[in-house]
């Protein structure tokens, strides 16, 4: 339920931000502008969320092998700035909820805040730019800022189940998952 919340709380703070004046990005980027005078740096692109369809980001084989099981069905979520989609296993016991947000505030200050409002967040190291995971429970999350966009790949139990068996092996499954993310972004 805390994944929930945060990204309730992610999306309450972009809709607060997103009408706040003249906006740019780290290093004076315009909000979905680019740097003066060009492109990007290679492999620096901007991620353009119209194109992001998060229910394709991970296959039905890497949710198998997750879930230990095969996956089950896909809701699509989001909004203005977010993009999410909850997959489900095929027993209905949990999901992993996948979700892409490209923040007025920018990536990395969105990820900065969010590490911040995180109960004992861990550092992970070797996915995107920087990111970090935490886990209870009964869910497990790994954030990070690949580019310009910020993303999350959770676990969540629904009410009725029992606690994640090893919270701490699932976090370094999620890492596993959020790299199979970003190779398609």
């Amino acid at each position: 339920m805390r994944v929930r919340a945060l990204v309730l709380g992610v999306v309450a703070v972009v809709a607060l931000t997103s009408g706040c004046g003249d906006r740019t990005e780290p290093d004076g980027v315009p909000a979905g502008g680019q740097p003066a005078g060009g492109q990007p740096a290679a492999g620096q692109g901007k991620v353009d969320l119209d194109k992001v369809d998060p229910c394709t980001l991970l296959t039905n084989e890497e949710l198998q092998a997750f879930f230990g099981e095969p996956a089950g069905e896909k809701e699509p979520k989001g909004g203005a700035f977010l993009k999410g989609c909850a997959l489900d296993d095929a027993s209905g016991t949990s999901y992993v909820f996948v979700s892409v947000m490209v923040s007025p505030l920018g990536a990395k200050k969105q990820f900065d805040f969010d590490k911040s409002q995180t109960k004992n967040p861990t550092a992970i190291s070797g996915v995107g730019e920087e990111a970090f995971g935490n886990f209870d429970d009964d869910e497990a999350s790994i954030e990070t800022h690949h580019r310009d966009a910020l993303v999350i790949v959770s676990v969540l139990l629904y009410s009725y189940t029992d606690k994640l068996d090893d919270p701490a092996a699932t976090v370094d499954k999620l890492t596993t998952l959020t790299k199979q993310v970003l190779t398609r972004l």
